[in-house]
């Protein structure tokens, strides 16, 4: 019969061990968990890389007309047909980075990003056409979060997003992405053009810059 000192002992360090164990798993949850999202979008983006290379070897090369021409990249095609009949308020939807997010009205910017994207009111709307500004918080929510901009720097020329805006649709293709510095406000005028300026912060975590995606409206 062994000791019962010893058995102590056995139980004390195991139990000491699986605290360990358990303090190393929550402190790389909690430090890893606003990465979360980055590391989805590039797990995703490269399973989807290698779903399209292989479907390409799978292709025999003579099913491929000589004559054809490249098809438009699936990042230039709405991923969802957003309808309207069901919402209810105004909307930003960008189906490449997850957003679905309310667009809000206010003069107060604060009590606004409180309650979704920002519609900064001394912009246009978009069905008035110009430019409409449309501000966000980078990191708000623990991620993923559909009510925050964190991968607004994944969309490039050629992506699309929609707003829903007092019952319609509208299509909007990205063709800039850009970061300014705080006092950089041109980014806000009017413009012949009806466009829309998405606006978080950069880098994430800081307010040291601003991180700018404008939207062309798609006729």
């Amino acid at each position: 019969m062994k000791d019962p000192i010893s058995i102590k002992k056995i139980l004390s360090k195991a139990l000491v061990m699986i605290l360990g164990l358990l303090t190393i798993s929550l402190t790389i949850y909690i430090f890893g968990l606003p990465f979360y999202p980055e590391i989805k979008y590039y797990l995703e983006a490269k399973q989807e890389n290698q779903d399209i290379n292989s479907q390409m070897v799978e292709t025999p090369a003579s099913t491929t007309p000589t004559n054809s021409t490249s098809t438009v990249a699936p990042s230039t095609l709405p991923s969802v047909q957003p309808t309207t009949s069901e919402r209810k308020g105004n909307y930003l939807i960008i189906p490449k980075i997850g957003v679905d997010i309310p667009i809000v009205d206010s003069a107060d910017s604060r009590w606004a990003l409180n309650r979704g994207a920002w519609r900064m009111p001394q912009t246009s709307t978009p069905d008035k056409g110009s430019n409409t500004a449309i501000a966000g918080h980078r990191f708000k929510y623990l991620p993923p979060s559909n009510l925050t901009f964190y991968l607004l720097d994944k969309l490039v020329p050629g992506d699309q997003f929609h707003i829903i805006w007092e019952g319609k649709l509208y299509y909007y293709r990205v063709t800039e992405n850009k970061i300014v510095p705080p006092t950089q406000v041109s980014v806000l005028d009017p413009t012949e053009k009806s466009i829309v300026t998405l606006i978080t912060c950069d880098p994430i975590f800081t307010q040291k810059n601003r991180l700018i995606v404008v939207g062309e409206l798609i006729d």
